[in-house]
């Protein structure tokens, strides 16, 4: 009897599993009070899982979470496209599809039903940016290996003055080396080389177009025995950003390479030493002739 008026009296606290106590967001708690409410939520963490799909998981960092009656996740990249997705409280991960070469932000709120009749109580995760733009998954491959590469020595990408017996080739092969290619408008090579002067040196720079669907293409430089040649890769896209499109570039690492010239490529650090060691004999007799 005591039990039955209880209950009677007091209805609410038999409505939720968690009287007192409620599910909340973990909080990096670096530099700032443990309790403060303006503490910021852990964003929930988003990777690709495939051309259009990415995988959204809060598990980590939900407390409390038998607390919990529903999950949403909310994606929007701006306030008239905001999409939510529902989930049950056994739920902590979802894969979702969303648009390509679009910058989104992605957050999770958790929803508790305490009172019949009145609104869920709602915390909501820090917002996750995410973006399924053009990015390097490996770098390009480089190849001068004149059995291999094919080179027209009628022309030159360095210089309209130029010595067709001093041309090597440099292939640049960027198959499979990016995702997201649909996010691509235009793409170049940069070659940049130090070009020594009377007076000073210089650094000389030079972009040749290439087109994504290529694949490859096939840089024809003159030979320098001494001097490096610095390439990397960019593609430019457009990328829609709160609503309007921004141009973006997916940049590869730079990349050194020595062309050597075709009669210095038997040269060796052995036939250094070798005519390091000539030289020395010859300077000590010539010494000693001299000095009796």
């Amino acid at each position: 009897m005591i039990f039955y008026l209880f209950f009677l009296y007091f209805p609410t606290l038999v409505y939720s599993a968690c009287h007192y106590i409620d599910a909340f967001w973990m909080v990096r708690y670096v530099g700032l009070k443990k309790y403060d409410p303006e503490n910021s939520p852990e964003p929930p963490a988003v990777f690709q899982t495939g051309m259009k799909s990415v995988n959204i998981s809060w598990a980590h960092i939900i407390e409390d979470s038998h607390c919990v009656d529903r999950y949403v996740v909310h994606v929007w990249d701006v306030k008239k496209n905001h999409i939510r997705y529902i989930f049950n409280s056994s739920i902590f991960t979802a894969v979702l599809e969303v648009p390509r070469c679009t910058s989104l932000k992605i957050q999770v709120e958790l929803q508790e039903d305490d009172k019949p009749g009145k609104p869920p109580d709602s915390r909501m995760t820090f917002p996750a940016p995410v973006a399924l733009v053009t990015k390097w998954i490996e770098e390009p491959k480089y190849t001068i290996n004149r059995s291999l590469v094919e080179v027209d020595k009628s022309f030159s990408h360095w210089s309209q003055i130029f010595d067709p017996s001093t041309i090597r080739g440099i292939e640049v092969d960027w198959s499979a080396s990016l995702i997201n290619s649909v996010c691509i408008s235009t793409g170049e090579i940069v070659v940049s080389r130090l070009v020594v002067g009377a007076i000073s040196d210089t650094v000389k720079k030079i972009k040749v177009p290439v087109v994504y669907s290529d694949e490859r293409s096939t840089l024809s430089l003159p030979c320098q025995d001494s001097i490096l040649y610095n390439i990397n890769v960019n593609f430019y896209q457009n990328v829609k950003v709160n609503g309007r499109l921004e141009r973006y570039v997916a940049k590869s690492k730079e990349h050194s390479i020595l062309l050597q010239c075709p009669w210095t490529e038997g040269y060796s650090s052995a036939n250094a030493v070798e005519y390091s060691r000539i030289m020395l004999v010859a300077f000590l007799t010539l010494f000693i002739i001299r000095i009796c």
